[in-house]
């Protein structure tokens, strides 16, 4: 029987056990058995990420929120891993407030270990509901690692955006689809570039060129649709 007691000499087992259990659909003894497996070997980090993922394989709210403590109670043992562990954390759940937590907690905690990409979806977050964060967040990043190529196109992004936000509120919309047009960001595969393309119309909009705006974001957003509500 897959799911019978395992011999205490051989510990890892529980670490197999978790990982049938899961296969077979149980998720619930799945958890119980990483908690055995961890509890035996709390100083194997594959036991550990193995642990963390019994809670993030079910992302609900509370299984996230215990995935982050897991991640928290054992960071002083993985340090190089607890900023990485928890951006992973941050990206399974679908309550947006929650990932932010999270990700600002990342920030806040580990500054070393938060490297630049560890953070970006929490940039693009700003984004979405903060443009001021966003930057300043970009601002910081730079700062701490001018050797960093990715953040100082993500800095002008979010300067970009902030300007043509302003110039559009003031009624100069061709100077802020120059702004946006300025901009030059990465492949829509590895960046966000939803905030331009949306930015970008609501100027034409407010122009009355609204064919014009619809046009261009049929073209975008049918070669690559995305979700507006997703957090990344």
């Amino acid at each position: 029987d897959w799911s019978s007691d395992v011999c205490s000499s051989d510990l890892p087992a529980y670490d197999m056990l978790a990982n049938a259990a899961e296969e077979h659909g149980d998720l619930a003894l799945s958890k119980e058995y990483a908690r055995k497996a961890y509890e035996a070997w709390p100083d194997d980090e594959h036991i550990w990420s193995h642990y963390l993922g019994a809670y993030t394989s079910m992302p609900t709210p509370e299984n996230i929120a215990r995935a982050e403590q897991i991640v928290l109670d054992a960071a002083t043992k993985f340090p190089e891993e607890a900023a990485r562990m928890l951006g992973y954390t941050a990206s399974r759940t679908t309550d947006e407030a929650q990932a932010r937590q999270i990700y600002e907690m990342v920030q806040e905690k580990f500054p070393k270990q938060a490297k630049g990409y560890t953070l970006i979806p929490l940039f693009n977050l700003y984004l979405k509901s903060d443009r001021a964060k966003a930057l300043e967040l970009a601002n910081e990043t730079v700062k701490a690692d001018p050797t960093d190529k990715q953040w100082p196109p993500l800095k002008a992004y979010a300067q970009a955006l902030t300007d043509a936000d302003a110039l559009i509120a003031k009624g100069e919309f061709d100077k802020a689809l120059t702004t946006l047009d300025g901009v030059k960001l990465p492949s829509r595969r590895t960046m966000d570039h939803r905030w331009l393309d949306l930015t970008r119309a609501q100027a034409l909009v407010a122009q009355g060129k609204v064919d014009t705006a619809y046009a261009n974001l049929l073209k975008e957003f049918a070669e690559a649709p995305v979700d507006l509500d997703r957090k990344s």
